[in-house]
């Protein structure tokens, strides 16, 4: 659905903080752009953007009990990321994806498996003799008692 410009710096207006919010308490990062709303009730609207985003970040997880064990590291500077994230996969091999992602190349990610995977054997079962069936009765069972009133 399509806004028709009175109607979207109208949406713009109700979002972004009104000319009594004091832009200079936010963090030097962030840019504060006025744009003029042609409607008497709205004198200005403030759109907030980051002017340059900046990032980096790392994490990991090694964790015994059940044997989960991650890692992941990124960073952003502008519009480009470059991060890599290894796990141990249930085989035993380790896999790695080195990745990035721009505005002209789009994202890319290169899997490697290092190790050898080991596959345990099944457990051999051992099934029990089916147990032998009862004996067969041919002809009548024995004299049913006496019938009482």
């Amino acid at each position: 659905m399509r806004l028709e410009a009175k109607y979207w710096d109208l949406f713009l207006t109700s979002l972004a903080p009104t000319n009594s919010t004091t832009p200079q308490n936010l963090s030097s990062s962030w840019s504060w752009t006025e744009y003029n709303v042609f409607d008497p009730c709205f004198s200005s609207a403030y759109v907030l953007f980051q002017a340059h985003p900046k990032y980096e970040f790392k994490y990991g997880v090694h964790d015994a009990h059940t044997g989960d064990v991650k890692s992941q590291a990124e960073h952003r500077d502008g519009d480009v990321v470059k991060g890599e994230y290894s796990l141990i996969q249930p085989d035993g091999t380790t896999r790695t994806v080195h990745y990035t992602a721009d505005d002209h190349n789009g994202f890319n990610a290169v899997v490697t498996n290092t190790g050898h995977a080991v596959h345990p054997e099944a457990p051999k079962v051992i099934y029990a003799p089916a147990p032998a069936p009862p004996p067969l009765v041919y002809g009548h069972g024995p004299a049913p008692g006496p019938y009482l009133h």
